[in-house]
């Protein structure tokens, strides 16, 4: 992965299913989708710039009753750290 790619995230996936939202998160980093105490999350450890640094993104703990609903929140919340990140770096 190159830092063009995490400063510039490449545009968003019409994602309409679970499968392209994980498939757009994937592109990060590898996806991990998990029931916990009958609620879903979903987490993503992003690669960043430096070499051996990553970074952990995460839909909230105990708040979501669908899978769907996770994976939309991490995805969401990836491209806000990327974001961050890239006007971080200028």
């Amino acid at each position: 992965m190159n830092l063009i790619r995490l400063l510039k995230p490449e545009a968003p996936v019409q994602a309409n299913t679970l499968e392209e939202i994980l498939g757009d998160i994937e592109r990060y980093g590898e996806p991990r989708l998990g029931k916990y105490h009958n609620k879903w999350n979903c987490n993503v450890e992003l690669n960043v710039v430096a070499v051996g640094a990553t970074f952990k993104v995460s839909s909230e703990y105990n708040s979501h009753a669908t899978p769907i609903a996770a994976a939309i929140e991490c995805q969401q919340r990836v491209r806000d750290a990327l974001d961050k990140l890239g006007k971080g770096m200028k």
